[in-house]
């Protein structure tokens, strides 16, 4: 007798058990579904924005090569405004602007100027033998007068040096 009574109970509860899995199966198989298409969109989202990542860096190095020769500009245009105010003070304090390209006018003044240097030896010491025909280029491309140019209070530069008699040549082809 108390198998009769306990026997259809188990019945329905397999029943419920049995629609609880086909509905959490339906569940799953729902959230899967919706899954996947977040999933491409997140794909497609990502392909769009490493796309759009590449053009901007692309912008990036476009703005930087420009900003790069603006700089350029600015420091050729400066350089050469430095040069017309050197011939305008010169042609100022009454000489001629192109005096100072004259070998003798350089050594006269600057025996006026630092009287005994060129003769003393210590000064002499840190000079390369090696001969270079000086140029505006060679002149800015040296570290020492770029860090002269770019210093920002007042400082005095000194050149010096000597021409070998071989690498003398009239002012005429030698471009100044």
């Amino acid at each position: 007798m108390m198998k009769a009574i306990v026997s259809p109970a188990p019945l329905g509860i397999n029943k419920v058990i049995k629609e609880l899995h086909r509905s959490l199966a339906e569940v799953n198989t729902e959230i899967g579904i919706l899954l996947h298409e977040h999933i491409l969109e997140i794909k497609v989202r990502n392909e769009e924005l490493v796309g759009r990542n590449k053009e901007l860096l692309l912008e990036v190095r476009e703005l930087n090569k420009q900003v790069t020769s603006l700089k350029d500009d600015k420091a050729q245009k400066a350089m050469h405004k430095d040069d017309e105010r050197l011939i305008n003070l010169r042609y100022t304090l009454g000489g001629d602007p192109e005096e100072h390209r004259v070998p003798r006018f350089c050594k006269e003044n600057l025996k006026l100027t630092f009287p005994d240097a060129l003769d003393k030896p210590n000064i002499r010491k840190g000079f390369s033998a090696d001969y270079k025909q000086m140029t505006q280029e060679l002149l800015r491309s040296d570290s020492t007068y770029r860090a002269w140019v770019e210093y920002s209070n007042s400082c005095l530069l000194v050149l010096a040096g000597s021409t070998k008699p071989g690498g003398r040549a009239p002012l005429s082809s030698s471009g100044y």
